[in-house]
């Protein structure tokens, strides 16, 4: 690898394609830097900066010569991904391919990737094409299809802000007519009205895509089919407004749970409040009955 250096093929690359820049960033190694316009009009893989075809079913290798990683603090980007112009020093870090350690100072690593993105995602076919959908959107899903509707639907979601991943890509000449829906992790949510963190959000019932914030403890029964997630801040305000939101998660079956701990402790209640009664209605009849021999002795007595 010491030999290839700008030096000695730099020519060779800049008199291949007027458009390659080599820029050497370190002594041994030519750390391209590649520029070219974009055409357009091209179609399949013809703008792509680099193409990789083969008929071996190993394709490339990233090859990073260390020890170990020691800990998750020893990090190795093997990709990054950048946005914005370089020579204006703009540039917004997207999201990495790291190589972490296990934390045991060990020869052993993994791959993890790392992006802003909040949720993991699929693309999900509108149930009318012409329906308008925005991110942070309640939809209610009938049979595979989205729809702003929401009563008497299957289940609801929320169309995705920022996904790390999609899944279910349907091909660019018909993913016009999906959306791209958040199934776990966080996601902004349209709310109307106050918001306090820990809320369950359940749809408004004004079909628009809007939900409304409740008090878990405030919930009825038949709002339990209606939750879409748990709200992890507040707003505060009579305004439309989008807070980020915790969806995935069985919220519907923990809440579930603690309905049924909440009654059988109400059962458990009554009955204690019943047996207490009863114990008292016993002592009050057993003093009527004392009560009772007592005249009937007296009148005994008397006729006597």
């Amino acid at each position: 690898m010491s030999e290839h250096t700008e030096e000695k093929y730099s020519n060779n690359v800049q008199k291949s394609d007027s458009d390659v820049q080599a820029n050497s960033l370190c002594e041994d190694v030519n750390p391209l830097r590649i520029r070219r316009d974009i055409d357009p009009l091209a179609v399949d893989t013809y703008n792509y900066l680099a193409e990789f075809e083969t008929k071996s079913d190993e394709i490339l290798a990233l090859h990073v010569s260390t020890l170990g990683i020691e800990s998750q603090e020893d990090e190795l980007d093997f990709v990054g991904f950048f946005s914005g112009s370089s020579d204006d020093l703009d540039v917004v870090s997207l999201g990495q391919i790291e190589g972490v350690g296990d934390g045991e100072a060990s020869k052993r690593v993994g791959i993890q990737f790392s992006s802003p993105g909040k949720d993991y995602a699929e693309y999900m076919i509108k149930k009318d094409p012409n329906e308008k959908m925005k991110a942070g959107d309640i939809v209610g899903v009938f049979g595979g299809e989205i729809s702003l509707q929401t009563q008497g639907a299957d289940t609801l979601m929320v169309i995705s802000s920022a996904p790390v991943i999609i899944g279910n890509y349907p091909g660019d000449d018909v993913k016009h007519l999906y959306e791209i829906v958040a199934f776990l992790g966080q996601v902004p949510v349209k709310v109307i009205g106050t918001v306090s963190s820990g809320d369950i959000l359940i749809p408004s019932g004004k079909s628009d895509g809007s939900a409304i914030a409740i008090s878990e403890d405030k919930l009825t029964k038949e709002q339990l089919p209606l939750i879409i997630g748990r709200a992890w801040e507040a707003y505060t305000g009579s305004d439309l407004a989008y807070v980020n939101t915790l969806i995935g998660f069985s919220f519907n079956v923990d809440i579930i749970n603690r309905f049924i701990e909440k009654a059988h402790q109400n059962v458990q209640d009554e009955y204690n409040s019943n047996t207490e009664l009863k114990q008292t209605l016993d002592e009050h009849l057993q003093q009527q009955q004392e009560l009772i021999d007592r005249l009937e002795k007296t009148l005994t007595i008397l006729e006597e």
